[in-house]
C-alpha cells in the first residue's frame, strides 16, 4: 500500500508546484532587481508603479461562446477600450484574491488581451469586461480588480468591493 501512496502523493506535490497562479499582493512591491539593478521575473514577482512606464504592445479582442441571440451579444461588440485606458487600468487595479475572484468577479465572455512592457519587461494582460484583469510572465498570473469610480464606465459589469460585500 505504501508503494502506492507515497508515488500518488509525490505527483500531486509536484503538480501542485508546477501550477504556479498568485494573485497581485501589492503593486508596489514585487519583481526583484539584482545588484546591477536588472528586474528577476524568474522570482515570479510583477511590478506596476505609479511611475511605471507602460505602453501596449498588441491588444487582440475576444467574445467567446457569443451568439447573437445571446443578451449581451450588442454589448461585447460595442465594448472597446483605447490604447490609453488600457495603461490606465492597468496602473489604477488593486490586487485581489482568488477568493475575491471567484465571489466579487463576473467572469464575461469579452475581453481583450495582448501584451504590454511595463518600464523594460514584457508581460501578458488580459482585461475582462467583467471589471478585472490578469497580468502575465512566463510563471505566474497576477489579478487585480478595477472597481474606481473613474473606471466604470470602461467596463460592462462592475466587481463587488472585497472590504464591504463579504460581510468582513
Amino acid at each position: 500500500m505504501r508503494t502506492f501512496i507515497f508515488p500518488l502523493l509525490g505527483f500531486i506535490l509536484c503538480t501542485c508546484l508546477a501550477c504556479k497562479t498568485k494573485t497581485g499582493l501589492t503593486n508596489e512591491k514585487s519583481l526583484k532587481r539584482s545588484d546591477n539593478g536588472d528586474v528577476n521575473e524568474s522570482h515570479g514577482k510583477i511590478v506596476i508603479k505609479s511611475n511605471s512606464l507602460v505602453k501596449v504592445l498588441s491588444t487582440n479582442w475576444e467574445s467567446q461562446n457569443l451568439k447573437p441571440a445571446d443578451v449581451i451579444y450588442s454589448k461585447c461588440m460595442e465594448w472597446r477600450l483605447s490604447n490609453e485606458s488600457i495603461v490606465a487600468i492597468l496602473k489604477h487595479g488593486k490586487p485581489i484574491s482568488m477568493r475575491d475572484f471567484h465571489y466579487l468577479y463576473y467572469v464575461l465572455p469579452c475581453e481583450v488581451k495582448g501584451l504590454v512592457q511595463i518600464d523594460s519587461s514584457q508581460y501578458s494582460y488580459r482585461i475582462n469586461a467583467g471589471s478585472f484583469f490578469t497580468i502575465s510572465n512566463k510563471d505566474t498570473t497576477l489579478y487585480f480588480g478595477c472597481n474606481s469610480p473613474e473606471f466604470k464606465d470602461k467596463f460592462l459589469m462592475e466587481g463587488d468591493n472585497p472590504d464591504t460585500d463579504q460581510g468582513l
